[in-house]
């Protein structure tokens, strides 16, 4: 009994050194090098996926689902959401809102943060955000990104599965009470057909629509 006891406190002791030397020290905050490894490889994976589109549900904290549409390629991509539209072609930003019948534009800059630009958000993620291994689970990887300066988010976790590096959803904690969003992958096509128009705004989609230029 006290030799299996024995071997069971070893195989956690060599558990822990593994994990402990997955980290490093910086700047006196702890860098979980696992965690920006996994990060590198989902950027690797979207990058080979890509053009790719995504079907997603995105979750509020209250339980309100909406589906939703992704279509990416590198810094152009498309997305649709209980009927708003986003476009982007890298450099200028197209915002519908159907509520107010309105597209705001905008430089692609200014929406560095934004989760639906995914591969953008992260490619860039090691460099804003601290990445942190929380678990393994069911096959999936959880990741915490914490901000490494002024954000607007708390925290974003990120499930991304073991084996194939596909993100399987993402959740978005935003600061001062703005709420907590988690968008689930419900389809994942790879390198698909895309043609120039898929993310060109065309303002004959949106033919009563107020344009305002916030550029």
């Amino acid at each position: 009994m006290r030799k299996l006891s024995f071997i069971i406190l070893f195989i956690c002791s060599l558990s822990y050194i593994f994990c402990f030397s997955q980290r490093e020290k910086q700047n006196g905050a702890i860098i979980d090098k696992e965690a920006e490894n996994i990060i590198e490889q989902i950027a690797k994976t979207l990058k080979k996926d890509m053009p790719l589109s995504i079907e997603f549900a995105m979750v509020e904290k209250n339980g309100k689902n909406q589906k939703g549409t992704l279509k990416l390629n590198e810094s152009s991509y498309r997305a649709n959401l209980n009927g708003n539209t986003i476009i982007c072609n890298g450099n200028t930003l197209y915002l519908y809102q159907k509520a107010t019948n309105e597209i705001n534009i905008n430089d692609a800059s200014e929406a560095d943060n934004n989760i639906l630009n995914v591969y953008k958000f992260i490619k860039d993620a090691n460099k804003n955000f601290r990445a942190k291994k929380i678990r393994e689970e069911n096959n999936n990887n959880i990741l915490d990104l914490i901000p490494r300066k002024s954000s607007e988010f708390s925290k974003v976790r990120i499930r991304v599965n073991k084996k194939t590096y596909q993100i399987s959803s993402i959740e978005v904690h935003y600061k001062n009470s703005q709420g907590e969003y988690s968008y689930n992958i419900l389809k994942y096509n790879k390198n698909i057909k895309i043609n120039s128009k898929d993310f060109a705004f065309d303002k004959k989609e949106f033919p009563n629509a107020e344009i305002i230029d916030l550029r």
